[in-house]
């Protein structure tokens, strides 16, 4: 919702804040909605939803397998016909679907993915990630 940010969402997530304590009082409630209207009026709304919609997506994604269900996203739906379909407003984008539920055997092999070393690099584009071993935190 590319609107929410305005109004209701923002009130919304401010007395949850202070509900949960994170957000101490007023006066932080508004420097927090200052913030946040001077980043939001300054960005490309679409794409900056879609970006926070895809990190939400993903989560989504893996909580939905830990519990042993089963995910397609899908692309190439007609996004004012799903809009249409389920009631959804002008100012909010539907920027992906998602089916969960679970797979009719057989299930298809794994395909696999590409090594980290591979797709994820350190510092430069092409110095491959070596892993590192953390030790562990003492309490």
């Amino acid at each position: 919702d590319t609107e929410g940010w305005k109004g209701a969402d923002m009130e919304r997530m401010l007395a949850d804040g202070r509900e949960t304590g994170a957000v101490k009082d007023d006066a932080a409630a508004e420097a927090i909605k200052r913030s946040a209207t001077a980043y939001l009026s300054k960005q490309n709304l679409e794409t900056w939803v879609t970006r926070q919609v895809m990190i939400a997506f993903t989560h989504l994604m893996l909580a939905a397998e830990t519990h042993g269900l089963d995910t397609a996203p899908m692309e190439g739906f007609e996004e004012a016909k799903v809009r249409a379909a389920f009631g959804i407003p002008q100012a909010t984008h539907v920027v992906a679907l998602l089916g969960i539920g679970f797979l009719r055997p057989p299930d298809k092999p794994f395909g696999g993915r590409f090594d980290l070393p591979s797709v994820v690099f350190d510092g430069n584009w092409g110095n491959a990630w070596k892993p590192v071993r953390v030790p562990a935190r003492k309490h």
